[in-house]
């Protein structure tokens, strides 16, 4: 829970935009944070299904550079 300062100076209407930009700005990050967590997932998900597929090889650039990096990595 964030708190705020009440500001007596201010009107409605930039109290609503104020509000409005903060929750844009919040869900500009629980976005990235989505995101962050889903990263691993699906690398784990390509590398499991190139293992699997072997015929998938050479299909798509990113997931064998992806694979080879999982592989390197370990």
């Amino acid at each position: 829970m964030t708190i705020h300062q009440i500001r007596p100076d201010l009107t409605t209407d930039e109290v609503a935009d104020a509000t409005a930009a903060a929750l844009r700005s919040t869900e500009a990050v629980d976005a990235l944070t989505r995101r962050e967590r889903l990263e691993p997932r699906h690398a784990r998900e390509i590398v499991e299904l190139l293992g699997r597929k072997e015929e998938l090889r050479g299909v798509y650039a990113m997931a064998d550079f992806l694979d080879d990096a999982v592989r390197w990595s370990a």
